[in-house]
């Protein structure tokens, strides 16, 4: 199906990802905590927050604007990611995250964005 591109400019509703401390301690294993990163690991140290784990509400948006756009996943090509902390994680909390799809010449592009992009108005700790 080839991509639609009155579909530029096309905004996401907005995703909320409800975490807690086991997801953020699941995450740290994942991403391969060694045991001497155990400000990550255990619970009576903290946890802290991997500055990445941000990125993990924004894939089901990313998803919802490249089905809209007729796009298909397997021929997503991964460009890079970034992220800007203005503060640390919070170890509990609630992401809000919209995506929102972009044109590039001959072709249509999926940016995530949200938090922390705004974090004041899209975190809010439970």
């Amino acid at each position: 199906m080839p991509l639609d591109p009155s579909c530029a400019g096309l905004t996401s509703s907005p995703h909320e990802l409800t975490y807690g401390v086991r997801d953020v301690i699941l995450y740290a294993l994942g991403i391969g905590a060694k045991a001497d990163e155990l400000d990550y690991l255990y619970e009576a140290r903290g946890p802290r927050v991997y500055p990445t784990f941000g990125v993990c509400p924004v894939m089901p948006p990313v998803m919802a604007c490249l089905d809209k756009t007729g796009g298909d996943f397997a021929m997503v090509v991964h460009g890079g990611q970034s992220i800007r902390a203005h503060r640390s994680i919070p170890a509990k909390g609630t992401m809000t995250t919209t995506a929102n799809s972009l044109i590039q010449p001959g072709r249509i592009t999926n940016a995530g964005n949200g938090f922390p992009a705004s974090q004041s108005d899209t975190h809010r700790q439970k």
